[in-house]
């Protein structure tokens, strides 16, 4: 399967003509190697973004199917992690790809079943995977090798500088977001322009219709707070005459990954979902719509990073249907620095006022 939200282990040919890497490059493809099928435990983590997830569990797949006995599993924090454990415990796992968080979770509750790993591959060199990843190699094995996929070692460095919690402009809960990319969320939120509408919940569909209809945009993602509502929210925009993507947690993760992928390569220009596609980055994408307004600053936030283009060529607007909705907008100022604008009519001004 293509990559269905960024380069990920497959990096596309750029404006250049440049061909495309071989994947998986050797450092990593010199782990998959060592993995011994007879050992029932995980070998090899693989740590990535949720965006590159599906994209790495497909190439390391398809290149480990010559590699008789060796299984691949993939994990984030959209899943259960009752289910997560059910699948160590069965013992079918041999590399584990997964977010930061999730594979944290699941080392802290099941230390038993990486007794086994002696390596932790971080799929790029980025502050918050590289803090994250030497985090999490403290818990495992003292001779595990911390690895970037290309195979070089992770150099030991002062750990950044993180905000303080409970103040500065995300001043939100420890978990909330991973404390190395505070400050870029923060600088990404403030640059984009934040609009609200007020409506009954009643005419809620109307004024997502009239955003759909007035505003000139490229792709678009609305969010929703529930499977369910994604669901009907999307067959309802398709009776309409809407060219209309939908995924939620309530799909299996294959198919879930299908319909980001075909909406990634512009099959479509609107995606429905709720929280499952949150931080998952689309190059096109350049309106986001919050059907139901998030539950907080933190959702908020993390939904916001699935826009692709430059934060000036941007567009958030969310449709508060209550005070709550609207307290919990007029909050985003004090907790994460933003000023949601309400929308007077509903006219929408252009990206450049």
């Amino acid at each position: 399967m293509a990559c269905p939200m960024s380069p990920g282990p497959r990096a596309a040919a750029g404006a250049g003509g440049r061909a495309e890497q071989a994947f998986p490059p050797p450092g990593l493809a010199e782990c998959l190697e060592r993995v011994d099928p007879s050992t029932p435990s995980v070998q090899v983590l693989v740590m990535c973004g949720s965006s590159d997830l599906y994209s790495y569990k497909a190439s390391i797949d398809l290149w480990c199917s010559r590699l008789r006995g060796v299984h691949v599993s993939a994990v984030h924090t959209t899943m259960p992690i009752a289910r997560n454990g059910d699948m160590l415990e069965r013992g079918r796992t041999h590399i584990l790809i997964g977010t930061p968080g999730r594979l944290a979770a699941l080392v802290r509750q099941m230390p038993c079943q990486f007794k086994s790993t002696r390596f932790l591959l971080v799929a790029a060199l980025d502050a918050g995977l590289r803090s994250d990843a030497k985090r999490l190699a403290s818990k495992l094995a003292a001779d595990v090798q911390v690895r970037c996929v290309d195979g070089t070692s992770l150099v030991e460095e002062q750990a950044p500088p993180s905000l303080p919690l409970g103040g500065g402009p995300l001043g939100v809960r420890e978990e909330s977001l991973q404390q190395a990319e505070e400050q870029d969320v923060c600088q990404h939120l403030l640059r984009m322009p934040h609009f609200f509408v007020r409506a009954h919940d009643q005419g809620k569909l109307q004024h997502l219709s009239s955003v759909l209809d007035a505003v000139d945009f490229e792709q678009a993602v609305v969010f929703t707070n529930t499977s369910q509502q994604a669901s009907e929210l999307s067959r309802t925009l398709v009776a309409s005459g809407y060219p209309v993507f939908c995924t939620h947690a309530g799909l299996d993760p294959e198919s879930r990954g299908a319909r980001l992928g075909a909406f990634a390569a512009f099959e479509k220009r609107i995606l429905v979902t709720d929280e499952i596609a949150s931080r998952c980055k689309f190059p096109r994408l350049d309106l986001l719509v919050n059907f139901d307004v998030p539950q907080d600053s933190v959702a908020y936030a993390h939904r916001t990073e699935c826009l692709g283009k430059s934060p000036t060529a941007v567009r958030v607007v969310s449709i508060a249907a209550s005070f709550a909705d609207e307290a919990t907008l007029t909050s985003l100022r004090e907790l994460l620095g933003v000023d949601v604008r309400l929308v007077a009519g509903g006219c929408l001004p252009t990206t450049d006022s």
